[in-house]
């Protein structure tokens, strides 16, 4: 079985905003980014669709790089 990002095993967070929503758009702690905990990559977390755990540019040597979910998987292998 391969590996996904919900397996005990991997990490990751979510940061929230330490600023005001003057400074950065979001308000005092509200959820501003999904990083991964074993390579820092990260993405902001927006109102419009934007990439999920599934597309983080994870660093080559991350122990997370293929922990993709079987709908991710799915779409792939849909696709070729």
């Amino acid at each position: 079985m391969q590996m996904t990002p919900w397996d005990p095993e991997t990490e990751f967070a979510i940061q929230t905003s330490d600023s005001g929503i003057e400074v950065d758009g979001y308000a005092l702690n509200e959820p501003k980014r999904l990083v991964c905990e074993g390579c820092g990559a990260d993405v902001l977390l927006t109102e419009d669709p934007s990439p999920g755990v599934d597309d983080l540019e994870h660093s080559r040597d991350c122990d997370y790089r293929f922990a993709k979910s079987d709908w991710y998987r799915g779409q792939l292998q849909a696709g070729q």
